[in-house]
C-alpha cells in the first residue's frame, strides 16, 4: 500500500492555547468528527491486549484527552499519541490537497527527488527539504514515537513558508516541474500549492507521514 503524507495548514500558536486551556468541549468535537478512525484504531488496541501484545487498553477517546491536555503520558502505544495529535491539527486547521501523495510505494526514492528538484530550482535545503523535515519535532510535544513508526510529523514555521512560497514564483514552478513525468506533476503542483496557501492565510505548514 506505500505511505502518505497529509498537509495541514495550522496556527501553531492557536494549537499550543488549545493545549493550554485544556478544552473539553474541544476534545468532544476532536472524538466526534473522527469518531470512523477513531473506532478503527481502538479495535486494534482491544486485539493487541487479547494478543498480549500490551498489558494496557488505551482508547482513543482517552489518548486525545492527554494530548489536548498535554499529560498524563504512558508507555506504549506511542503512535496512538501522534494519531490523536493529527486529528487535533485537523480540528483546528485545514487539511490541504494531498491525494497524489498518498500510496507512496518508494517514499524515500520519491522524497529525494522532490528535494533534488527544490534545490537546483533554488529552495535550498536548510530552508525546505521534505527528507529533513519529516522525522523533526512534532507541533506539541507527545512522547517519542518508537523508530520506523508512524505517524512521523514534518513542522514549517510561516517564516520559511512564505520564504519558500517567495521562490516559487510561476516561472520558479516551471523548471522545478521540468524533470517529472506527467503522473507526478499533480503531486509537485500539490506542493506548492501548500506553500502557497499557508503563505495567504499566514499559516504554518504541518505534513504527517503515515
Amino acid at each position: 500500500m506505500g505511505t502518505s503524507v497529509q498537509a495541514i495548514a495550522v496556527d501553531l500558536e492557536r494549537l499550543q492555547a488549545a493545549r493550554d486551556l485544556k478544552d473539553q468541549a474541544l476534545i468532544d468535537r476532536v472524538v466526534e468528527r473522527f469518531a470512523e478512525e477513531i473506532e478503527e484504531l481502538d479495535e486494534v488496541a482491544e486485539e493487541r491486549l487479547e494478543d498480549g501484545e500490551t498489558e494496557e487498553l488505551l482508547l482513543m477517546p482517552e489518548v486525545v484527552r492527554r494530548v489536548v491536555a498535554g499529560g498524563d503520558y504512558t508507555t506504549g502505544g506511542n503512535h496512538l499519541y501522534g494519531f490523536a495529535l493529527e486529528f487535533l491539527c485537523k480540528e483546528l486547521g485545514e487539511p490541504l490537497p494531498s491525494d497524489d501523495w498518498c500510496s507512496l510505494r518508494r517514499a524515500s526514492a520519491w522524497f529525494a527527488k522532490v528535494d533534488r528538484a527544490l534545490g537546483e530550482s533554488g529552495v535550498p535545503g536548510d530552508l525546505f527539504a521534505i527528507e529533513r523535515v519529516l522525522g523533526g519535532p512534532p507541533p506539541l510535544a507527545i512522547p517519542e514515537l518508537d523508530p520506523g513508526n508512524y505517524p512521523r510529523f514534518g513542522v514549517v514555521p510561516r517564516s520559511r513558508v512564505v520564504a519558500v512560497a517567495a521562490i516559487l514564483a510561476d516561472e520558479t514552478v516551471a523548471r522545478l516541474t521540468s524533470g517529472f513525468e506527467e503522473y507526478e506533476l499533480s503531486a509537485m503542483n500539490e506542493l506548492v500549492a501548500w506553500f502557497r496557501g499557508c503563505a495567504e492565510t499566514a499559516r504554518d505548514l504541518v505534513l504527517v507521514h503515515s
